[in-house]
């Protein structure tokens, strides 16, 4: 996941190889925590208004860490479990956690501790058939100025908080094939539903259309970016309008990130080594560790064909973790993956085989195994 401030100063985002804070400017800088790592879509960064704090949450070890900014320094490390999918308001002095037992969104004081809870109303059990709506890895945003979109016992509710107040807008049912992603727009819930190298966009004012895409479309800012192929990137406005298409020259050329904003649009080639602003036409390096730059490109090499796989078989797959430890020459990794039926078994089979226990520069691998919906 990422985050822009509303200034459009920084920007936060999370993959396997760290947690990276670029600040903007005629000569943009970043820096990257290698211990922070978390899947793009599974992860979670949400930022405060004043672009303060950060609050991220790393999937695969259930990990929430309250950060400051633009340092990046920790406020506080909560406890493994503890803050659990929790959301930081845009004020920054609570947390928000979605009670789906009660159909509600509990307000956490922070500091302090103090709970208080906003019911947004049951939706009504609606129940949609597992190997239709397949994996939902966020399910509360918060978007700007106080929008909110959550997904509540299989129904997307939106509306805007102030305060310690919700608003409660829409609610809508929607039968949904693929991993779902849910954004929050100044105009209500957007969705994506990807899967087989198509996204399914459902916007805030009733639009429904897909979209061909090496990765998932993201929405921000907006618009809705997307990869027509490994070589461009396009966006447009998400209730339609002209298309933009920039192009990914040379090495940068793959399975991309992407991270759509209020008039930004950065992607992080399938390298991973540097975070390209297209609009700014920059380069940023992230500073991930020169020592361990041979091991992370035998890695990514490697594995950037079962990214590629996914845009012609029933599954979705990122890393959420690649932990390289030259102490013991070894490198270890982890994947969430959200497939259907038919791809279950065969997809592991050939990814656990084929990668478990190959060398990437030398250092022997092993898998932490998958999380998702499988």
């Amino acid at each position: 996941m990422y985050a822009y401030s509303q200034d459009k100063k920084h920007l936060v985002f999370q993959d396997a190889f760290g947690q990276t804070r670029v600040i903007f400017g005629k000569k943009p800088r970043a820096k990257t925590d290698k211990k922070e790592r978390a899947s793009h879509r599974g992860g979670f960064v949400s930022m405060s208004d004043a672009g303060d704090m950060v609050l991220t949450f790393r999937d695969q070890w259930d990990k929430t860490t309250l950060w400051s900014l633009p340092d990046m320094k920790p406020i506080e490390r909560f406890d493994r479990f503890e803050k659990k999918e929790a959301t930081l308001h845009p004020d920054g002095t609570h947390l928000l956690f979605l009670d789906r037992s009660s159909s509600s969104i509990v307000f956490e004081s922070y500091p302090g501790g103090g709970r208080s809870e906003v019911a947004i109303g049951d939706p009504g059990d609606v129940d949609f058939p597992k190997d239709v709506w397949l994996n939902t890895p966020v399910e509360l945003m918060i978007g700007p100025g106080g929008s909110f979109a959550a997904v509540c016992k299989g129904v997307i509710v939106d509306g805007f908080i102030s305060g310690s107040s919700v608003q409660v807008v829409n609610r809508k049912a929607l039968a949904l094939e693929g991993e779902v992603q849910l954004f929050a727009t100044a105009d209500g819930a957007a969705i994506v539903a990807h899967m087989a190298g198509v996204s399914r966009v459902h916007t805030p004012g009733g639009g429904d259309y897909s979209l061909e895409t090496v990765c998932p479309a993201q929405v921000g800012g907006g618009h809705v970016a997307w990869q027509p192929d490994v070589g461009t990137i396009a966006r447009r406005p998400l209730e339609g309008g002209d298309e933009e298409r920039f192009a990914l020259e040379g090495d940068d050329a793959g399975y991309a990130m992407l991270f759509p904003g209020e008039g930004a649009l950065c992607v992080l080639p399938w390298h991973r080594e540097d975070m390209l602003d297209l609009l700014a036409g920059q380069r940023v390096s992230r500073k991930l560790k020169a020592a361990e730059v041979e091991i992370r490109r035998a890695f990514v090499e490697y594995m950037h064909p079962f990214l590629l796989a996914t845009q012609d078989g029933p599954a979705t797959l990122e890393w959420s973790e690649v932990d390289i430890q030259p102490r013991h020459e070894s490198v270890s990794w982890h994947a969430r993956v959200s497939m259907l039926p038919s791809a279950r078994g065969v997809f592991f089979r050939d990814l656990k085989s084929s990668a478990g226990g190959q060398a990437f520069g030398g250092y022997r691998s092993s898998s932490y195994g998958f999380s998702g919906s499988y």
